[in-house]
């Protein structure tokens, strides 16, 4: 091999070391990404996140969305700015649907058992407005009942972004159950 053939071999390896940074870089920036995503609210009081408000509606938060894949870690750290309440009873199916959930999201739950505990039913009737379970409680959302679609909106307005397997299909809420269960 002549000198010119090792030297091109080697001039194309650095080429390709080059290129190859490169494209790392163009990727971990798609993956830092952020939408900034505001909460808008109407004259009666109805929020909604938006892209931008509407007219008619005035911004009351902002805040930047990861709009790349992320990482569970990122997740993770996510998961823990967002607590939960759960007021529940033994052996009730919604609460423990609600529950799961929370935990596939690494979402800290803090749980309270009502059954014969007056103290936390007052608690749960103060904050819900119903002696039924489930209660849970996320960030300023008081939701009833176990609901799969209420339960994400009430965490994406925590803040949370659902993080979706490649390739996964959409969640079934068909199997959804209403609330449960009386506490007494």
């Amino acid at each position: 091999m002549g000198k010119q053939q090792i030297h091109a071999r080697k001039l194309n390896m650095k080429q390709l070391q080059f290129i190859a940074i490169i494209l790392a870089g163009i990727f971990s920036l798609q993956a830092m990404a952020a939408v900034k995503i505001v909460q808008c609210e109407d004259a009666q009081g109805n929020r909604t996140f938006q892209l931008a408000c509407p007219p008619g509606t005035t911004q009351v938060n902002s805040m930047s969305v990861a709009s790349g894949t992320g990482t569970p870690a990122d997740q993770d750290k996510q998961a823990a700015n967002i607590t939960a309440t759960l007021y529940y009873i033994p052996d009730c199916d919604a609460c423990d649907g609600v529950r799961e959930y929370l935990r596939d999201r690494n979402i800290p739950i803090t749980e309270k058992n009502v059954m014969g505990n007056v103290d936390l039913q007052k608690e749960m009737k103060e904050v819900s407005g119903k002696q039924s379970v489930p209660v849970v409680v996320i960030g300023k959302k008081v939701l009833i009942g176990y609901n799969r679609t209420d339960l994400k909106n009430a965490l994406a307005a925590a803040g949370y972004v659902e993080k979706s397997e490649p390739g996964a299909a959409p969640a079934n809420t068909a199997g959804q159950t209403p609330a449960n269960g009386a506490a007494e």
